[in-house]
Formats: structure tokens, sequence, C-alpha cells
């Protein structure tokens, strides 16, 4: 995957010290992929004074991705559609469509599949089904 999206899973990940979360921006850094935070997740997780960790994972970043109010429109369009509420799901969702093909780490894998089948993209929870597949979701 050459784009990572992370969610506020990653953060969870982070402050516990999940070896997966490390793998993955490792590898991330290895491959030259690109590794996009949404702003919304930030504004979800942050917390003042900000966490260590927290404030490390921000870093690995390449871009924070503002909520613009295209990107807002599209988001409250998809939340109406799926009738579900959760603002911070329906951003990353809507982002890992558009940057695809991608990868997104989440502690929410079923909401964000919701999400992004509600898109019309095909997506997949396991990692050994990723030829063809727009979305690749990792549960951390």
């Amino acid at each position: 995957m050459r784009t990572i999206v992370l969610d506020s899973g990653a953060f969870i990940a982070a402050e516990r010290r999940e070896r997966r979360l490390v793998d993955f921006l490792e590898a991330a850094a290895r491959e030259g992929a690109t590794i996009l935070l949404p702003a919304v997740v930030v504004a979800e997780m942050w917390r003042d004074p900000p966490r260590p960790l927290s404030a490390k994972l921000v870093g690995t970043a390449d871009v924070v991705v503002p909520l613009d109010l295209s990107k807002a429109q599209s988001v409250g369009g998809l939340l109406g559609k799926t009738q579900t509420s959760q603002i911070v799901d329906a951003n990353v969702a809507t982002m890992a469509v558009d940057f695809n093909p991608s990868l997104v780490l989440t502690s929410d894998p079923a909401d964000l599949e919701l999400l992004v089948r509600a898109l019309g993209a095909s997506c997949s929870v396991s990692p050994k089904r990723t030829r063809g597949v727009a979305v690749i979701i990792e549960p951390l």
C-alpha cells in the first residue's frame, strides 16, 4: 500500500505501545508510503498536555488532512446514507476511498467497512485479500 490512513485506533495502539503499529510504521517508511492523518482524528485524540506517544505519532504523518467544507459535506452525506453518527469514522472512510488504494489502521474495522462499502468502494478486513481492493482495513 502506498497510502496509510491513521484512525483513532492508531493513537490508542501508540499509547499501549503495541508492536504491530510500530511494525506498520517502519514498513511504511521503508516502502516510501505516505501516511495521512485526518485532522478530526487529532481533535478526537489530542489532550492538553499531549500524551508523549500521541505527539510522536502526529509527527510521523506526512500530511495532516483538514476537513474543509466540501469534505464535510461528503462526510455528512455518508452519515445520512448509513444512518450512523461517527464523524471521525466517516471522515477516515472518505479519505481512504479518495486515496485508494489505501490501508486504514483502526480499532473499528466493522464500522469502517460499512462506511467504505456505502461509498461504493471495495474493501477487505483481511490483509490476505488485497488484489483489486480499494481499501484494506487493518484492525489494531
